[in-house]
C-alpha cells in the first residue's frame, strides 16, 4: 500500500523525533520537472576489499564539479554537495545531491544525459570498447567519425568543401581511431569508478538507472522496506544548509535533500544536456562529409541525435517496473 502526502507530514515526524527507521518514504521525481543534479552510488564491500568509498566519493565530486565548470560555467565544490549515507557492513551506499547556487537541470532526463556524457570513459572501460567520440562542447551528444575522410592530426580532408558547407556551423573536433592511446590514458583516470558486483563482474560505482520517468528516490531519514538503515548525513559531508526563520537545521537538511524542491527565480540557470536543432543539423553534416560504408550508417553510444525517438524506445522497454535501456544506436540514411 502506498500513501501519497506532501513533505509537511514528514517534517512533522522529524520535528517530533519519531523513529524514522519505520518510515519507507520516497520522493517522486516527475517527468519534465526541473530538478537538482543527483547521484546514487553503491558497491558491495566483500567483492571490493580494497575500495575506499570516501575517497571515491571525493574524486567523483571533484570530477563532476570540474565538468559543471567546463561545460556550463557553474561553480561547485564539496561544500555545495549534500552527501547522504546508508552504508552497511555489506554495502557502501551514498546519495549525492548537488546544490550549486541558483542552478538546476531542466529535468532528470537531462541529468541522466549529463551523467552518462561525463562518465563515457568509465562506461567504455566497463564495456571494453571505445565506440564513442564526445565533442568537447557537446554535452550529451555522441558522434563517431571514421578514419576515412579525416586527414593527419584529425583534420577533415577536402577543406574547401567543408568550409563551404559549414558556414555558420559551430566548430567541432572529430577524434579518430588514431587517438585510442589518449582514450586509454583518459580511461585510467576514471578507473576509480569501476567496481565488482557480487559475481565479480565489472560495473560502475554510479547507478545510471535512476534517471527514468517518474523515478522514486529514497528520502532523507528513510529506510528501505524490511531494512532499518536510514539515509543520514555522511561523516564526510561538507554541505551545511542556510536555515531560514523558524526552520531548524534538520528541516533545512531535509528540504535540501529533495530533488525537485526548486525555488526558481529570474536569474536561475537551467541546464540542459541534449541535442539542440542546430546540433542535430551538425550531426547530419558530419554524416555527410565523412566517408562511410555503402549503407552510409551513423553510429554512436547511448543517445542518438533524436531524443524523441530515444525516449520512445525507452518507454517500450519497461516491464513490471523494470526499466530497460539501450547501449548504442545505428542510423541508416
Amino acid at each position: 500500500m502506498f500513501i501519497v502526502r506532501g513533505c509537511d507530514l514528514f517534517l512533522f515526524f522529524l520535528s517530533k523525533g519519531y523513529k524514522t527507521s519505520l518510515m519507507h518514504c520516497y520522493e517522486v521525481i516527475p517527468e519534465k520537472d526541473a530538478c537538482k543534479l543527483y547521484f546514487d552510488l553503491e558497491f558491495y564491500k566483500p567483492a571490493n576489499p580494497g575500495a575506499d568509498g570516501k575517497s571515491m566519493v571525493a574524486k567523483l565530486i571533484e570530477l563532476v564539479s570540474q565538468k559543471l565548470k567546463e561545460l556550463y560555467d557553474v561553480n561547485c565544490s564539496a561544500k555545495d554537495v549534500l552527501n547522504l549515507d546508508s552504508s552497511t557492513d555489506e554495502k557502501f551506499s551514498r546519495h549525492l545531491i548537488f546544490l550549486p547556487q541558483k542552478t538546476v537541470f531542466k529535468d532528470n532526463f537531462h541529468v541522466g544525459n549529463f551523467v552518462r556524457t561525463i562518465l563515457q570513459p568509465a562506461i567504455r572501460l566497463v564495456k571494453s570498447k571505445a565506440a564513442a567520440v564526445i565533442p568537447e562542447e557537446g554535452v550529451g551528444h555522441v558522434f563517431q567519425c571514421s578514419a576515412e575522410g579525416v586527414g593527419l592530426g584529425g583534420s577533415l580532408t577536402n577543406l574547401t568543401a567543408v568550409e563551404d558547407a559549414s558556414k555558420g556551423w559551430p566548430a567541432i573536433a572529430c577524434k579518430t581511431k588514431d587517438m585510442e592511446t589518449s582514450h586509454q590514458g583518459e580511461n585510467s583516470e576514471f578507473s576509480f569508478l569501476i567496481v565488482n558486483d557480487k559475481e565479480g563482474n565489472k560495473q560502475l560505482f554510479v547507478d545510471l538507472g535512476v534517471y527514468t520517468k517518474n523515478r522514486n528516490f529514497r528520502m532523507y531519514k528513510s529506510s528501505k522496506a524490511g531494512k532499518n538503515v536510514i539515509l543520514k548525513i555522511a561523516e564526510d559531508n561538507k554541505f551545511v544548509p542556510n536555515c531560514e526563520e523558524n526552520v531548524s537545521l534538520e528541516e533545512a537538511y531535509f528540504l535540501s535533500s529533495l530533488i525537485c524542491n526548486i525555488r526558481a527565480s529570474h536569474d536561475t540557470k537551467v541546464l540542459s544536456s541534449g541535442f539542440s536543432e542546430e546540433e542535430r543539423k551538425m550531426s547530419g553534416f558530419l554524416n555527410h562529409i565523412t566517408t562511410r560504408s555503402s549503407r552510409e550508417s551513423m553510429e554512436g553510444y547511448q543517445d542518438s541525435p533524436y531524443p524523441e525517438i530515444d525516449y520512445f524506445v525507452r518507454s517500450l522497454v519497461n516491464k513490471d517496473g523494470v526499466q530497460g535501456g539501450k547501449d548504442n544506436f545505428t542510423f541508416y540514411k
